[in-house]
């Protein structure tokens, strides 16, 4: 499983980070949270309704929270029935197992996506520009920021 930090680095490629608008190490970071499929499971620790974990001991399977609380002190024996919303008590948390789990916590497709878009809106704060030898034009990086986005959009499949 890949870290917060080696998918930041993916992004850097996938986004051209280091080419205007520029992309600092801040937006990456911010994009990969952005990005986070889930998080992974802590002891002693308060979960709201709609936090989605990895067991810390994966077992192929994800789990969303039901029932707010604190976890216990020790990881439970996560339920692997195949069947989605087997409920599952830990602490004062109360889970469903919602499915399969993803092979990356990160959607790096998700993050690139909206880094594109996010360059795209840093192109309409800035005026067109010439001097002797640059001629920018930002609603032409506009379009291209716009146009890259859409490769790394994501479809929800239902």
């Amino acid at each position: 499983m890949k870290t917060r930090e080696e998918i930041a680095l993916e992004l850097v490629r996938m986004c051209s980070s280091e080419r205007q608008p520029v992309l600092s190490s801040d937006d990456l970071l911010a994009l990969v949270d952005e990005s986070r499929r889930g998080l992974l499971w802590e002891p002693n620790t308060a979960y709201q309704v709609d936090d989605i974990v990895f067991p810390a001991t994966r077992n192929g399977r994800i789990y969303v929270c039901i029932g707010a609380g604190i976890t216990g002190a020790t990881e439970p024996s996560w339920t692997t029935n195949p069947y989605k919303g087997k409920l599952q008590t830990d602490g004062t948390c109360e889970w469903a197992d919602d499915g399969t789990a993803w092979l990356e916590r990160y959607d790096v497709k998700r993050a690139a996506w909206r880094g594109w878009l996010l360059k795209a809106q840093r192109c309409t704060e800035y005026a067109d520009s010439k001097d002797e030898s640059v001629d920018i034009k930002m609603n032409q990086l506009y379009d291209n920021c716009m146009k890259t986005a859409e490769r790394y959009r994501p479809y929800n499949i239902y």
